[in-house]
């Protein structure tokens, strides 16, 4: 569950113990035990192409020009095939532990099932509506934060077809992702059926 300070001091202040975990790399398969009924696990999703351009620390230190959209076509592509960035399915790779170079249909099927034994599922797109429905289901209140917006991941890339590369790259990750929303606490208003 990402760092929000209103959710964290109420959870603080009730019968409810926070604890976060950050998944940056895997030696064991996470949340092992989701169904304990002592453990509320959150799972906040992100698209994986919007996944893609969050790794601060190396797009800030390796693609500078990347982080302030300035990149040409050829620096985006350089970008999107270095396989030292983790640019195949992180998600997936991380949910299903998979330390191996391609992902496959068996991994999408193991972190599908830990996707289903997960109490609450959040999209990010709509984090605050998500903690708010959440805070209301736990019993405990919230200080009204302010609404994020998190656009389209298309959005964020100037040219279409590197995101059209990545999107083939991340196509098992993005099955994922479409599966995990479709159990999210809130259906963002991208996603409701008018």
């Amino acid at each position: 569950l990402p760092h929000n300070e209103s959710l964290f001091q109420a959870l603080q202040s009730s019968q409810w113990r926070m604890v976060t975990l950050e998944l940056e790399h895997c030696d064991h398969p996470p949340l092992v035990q989701v169904e304990t009924t002592d453990l509320v696990s959150v799972l906040v999703i992100k698209h994986p192409l919007s996944l893609v351009l969050a790794q601060d620390d190396v797009i800030d230190e390796r693609y500078p020009t990347i982080r302030t959209r300035t990149a040409n076509e050829t620096e985006w592509w350089r970008f999107a095939r270095d396989d030292d960035h983790h640019h195949d399915n992180l998600d997936l790779k991380l949910l299903s532990c998979c330390g191996e170079k391609n992902t496959s249909v068996a991994q999408v099927v193991a972190a599908k099932e830990l996707v289903k034994r997960t109490t609450f599922v959040l999209d990010i797109r709509c984090l605050d509506e998500s903690l708010e429905a959440l805070a209301l289901l736990l019993g405990v209140s919230l200080h009204r934060s302010r609404l994020r917006h998190h656009p389209p991941p298309d959005k964020d890339y100037p040219f279409p077809n590197v995101y059209d590369y990545l999107e083939r790259r991340n196509r098992l990750g993005i099955e994922l992702y479409e599966f995990a929303k479709t159990l999210s606490l809130v259906k963002c208003h991208q996603d409701r059926v008018p």
